[in-house]
């Protein structure tokens, strides 16, 4: 293949043509470096961009001329979401607070992904600390669609659905903490999984909600994913939630071996697009042979709550863990007379506007008159939800929801409640219970833009929703945009 396609290589191929001398690891580095200051200008995925790239990828030449041998990840060029550490970089989480702060550290996905001799190509866009649905919360900039520029990408990993779909990169790491992966991966027509929790350690990952966020994946290859989560579903010392996921029912179990649930009430409430591509996936996985359940009746209240159980958990866990960044821990400091004004001073001016609405909800939430009311009841609504997954496990293998409820949203929408309660609806009940959830692209809607559905599974399933990915791929092929960017 000619140097200038290699774009359009999956991560495996790239690895593969690398150990095999068909290119160098130099050449891949320049070829996707190239490619970002061609493209990125007009997405704006990138933050930071790792020159030393091309010096890492000489390295790994002289140790192929040298006969040694290399990881899976060998020559692959991978982009991170910039709340997870690279030692010696800028981990800024997109926020005012932290623009200068630098890692001193590698997360443990990092750590896993090095010594797999990956080749880290730069950090990319989010809502500020992870805190969005649309992309629109940077201190920085909007990450913009490759699709139609005029729309967002998707929140809160934002960049690192866009870098992929743009094909600046095979693979990104990004986080999910109510849809961050799955959502943007819908948005930009790609593969977006979020593991089980706790099988990823999230040790070096800059935490909003601890209970409920995990790194996830995202590629154009199903095959890429299982690769990259390979590498990464290893041991971390750090992290006490850290569980390797063990659970694989069949490397090539057929779908005339699987059934899936799906919800038909629920979709009378959704929106066209999400009903319709539902609706095109049942067909397409009866076609292939799987069994399709109807799951009737469906207690709709309990997943109606579900966005509001989350966004309570979430803010009130914000509310804690954002507390470090003050500027005398964490953060850019601004000096005043006295501790309380110093804080006060930073916080203000460092945090944007949905970090400190986040911040003063969550406070609200945990306070002693309101705990009971708000976050005790927000967590039996969890349980509740628990208990329909578990009943929901107990008849079918998998189950079928939208990723989202519409394609990619123009830039500077402004969403009623009722809008903004139906972004999350989707997504945010699989963070409450910690299951592991693929989105995969199914259609193009009549406005040529790509929406996708997501296969749910048991809590350390990974790698039997990622074994049957691989045959997703041949009933629903990933879409590739115009790349008009000229708008």
């Amino acid at each position: 293949m000619p140097t200038k396609d290699l774009y359009k290589l999956s991560a495996e191929e790239l690895n593969k043509g690398f150990v095999r001398g068909l290119f160098s690891a130099e050449e891949i580095a320049s070829h996707f470096l190239d490619r970002i200051n061609s493209i990125d200008p007009f997405v704006n995925a990138f933050i930071d961009v790792f020159s030393d790239i091309i010096e890492k990828g000489r390295k790994l030449d002289e140790r192929r001329a040298r006969g040694e041998a290399f990881g899976k990840l060998a020559a692959v060029p991978i982009s991170i979401k910039d709340l997870i550490h690279v030692q010696g970089k800028k981990t800024t989480c997109a926020s005012n607070l932290m623009k200068e702060y630098v890692a001193p550290f590698n997360a443990t996905v990092v750590e896993h992904m090095v010594k797999e001799d990956a080749l880290l190509i730069g950090k990319v866009n989010l809502d500020e600390f992870g805190m969005g649905a649309l992309g629109a919360n940077s201190a920085f900039s909007i990450t913009k669609n490759p699709w139609d520029t005029s729309r967002f990408a998707g929140g809160s990993s934002s960049g690192s659905a866009a870098s992929v779909s743009a094909r600046m990169c095979p693979l990104s790491l990004g986080s999910d903490t109510g849809g961050s992966t799955r959502f943007p991966a819908s948005f930009c027509g790609i593969y977006g999984f979020k593991p089980s929790y706790g099988s990823i350690s999230r040790y070096g990952l800059v935490s909003f909600a601890s209970s409920l966020e995990q790194i996830g994946l995202f590629s154009h290859s199903p095959e890429d994913l299982k690769l990259l989560f390979s590498c990464i579903n290893r041991d971390c010392k750090f992290d006490a939630q850290w569980k390797k996921s063990e659970v694989n029912t069949g490397v090539n179990r057929p779908f005339k071996e699987v059934s899936i649930g799906w919800t038909p009430d629920l979709f009378d409430e959704s929106s066209q697009e999400a009903a319709q591509c539902v609706n095109k996936a049942v067909q397409q996985l009866q076609a292939a042979g799987a069994k399709l359940v109807p799951l009737r009746p469906y207690p709709l209240s309990t997943w109606i709550n579900a966005p509001i159980a989350y966004q309570i958990i979430c803010c009130s866990e914000a509310s804690s863990n954002l507390s470090r960044f003050d500027g005398i821990r964490f953060g850019k400091q601004i000096t005043k007379p006295s501790f309380a004004d110093t804080v006060s001073a930073t916080r203000a001016k460092g945090f944007g506007r949905e970090v400190k609405t986040r911040i003063i909800a969550g406070t609200y939430f945990l306070s002693s008159m309101q705990k009971k009311n708000y976050y005790s009841a927000a967590l039996e609504e969890v349980m509740r939800l628990k208990e329909l997954y578990r009943n929901i496990f107990n008849k079918v293998d998998f189950l079928l929801m939208p990723s989202a409820s519409s394609t990619a949203i123009p830039i500077g929408t402004k969403l009623s409640s009722k809008e903004r309660h139906y972004l999350d609806v989707y997504t945010c009940p699989v963070n409450l219970a910690g299951l592991a959830s693929l989105s995969f692209p199914v259609l193009l809607w009549e406005n040529g833009l790509p929406i996708n559905c997501q296969l749910i599974a048991p809590k350390g399933h990974d790698l039997h929703i990622l074994n049957l990915a691989n045959q997703l791929k041949e009933l629903f092929p990933v879409m590739e945009p115009n790349m008009d960017l000229s708008k």
